[in-house]
């Protein structure tokens, strides 16, 4: 499972996405940081880590022409990239794409 959470680090708010089994293995593993936890929540956005290693990723959404329906990716990957793999989804339309700075974590 993905989790989305927020942190207070130094005093800082910040963000880190986690993949973890559980939301308790998640809340031990942020509860062993030392960070402040403000929440934990679960993403429901489609997850594709492509370079987990950065902390640059996007936030993709894509509309299907027939159903109308939104859908909506989290990417790691480069600019370039992730304008690629939209280019590649044929019969949806960018709906919107917001840079991201937010480390991921595998628990």
């Amino acid at each position: 499972m993905l989790f989305n959470c927020s942190l207070k680090i130094s005093g800082i708010n910040s963000n880190k996405l986690i993949s973890g089994n559980t939301w308790s293995s998640c809340a031990v593993y942020l509860e062993g940081t030392g960070d402040v936890i403000s929440s934990i929540n679960i993403q429901k956005q489609t997850f594709i880590g492509n370079n987990t290693s950065s902390s640059e990723s996007y936030n993709v959404s894509l509309k299907d022409d027939v159903t109308s329906i939104i859908l909506s990716y989290i990417i790691y990957d480069t600019y370039d990239n992730v304008i690629s793999w939209v280019n590649s989804q044929t019969g949806k339309s960018l709906q919107n794409l917001q840079h991201q700075n937010i480390p991921f974590v595998q628990i």
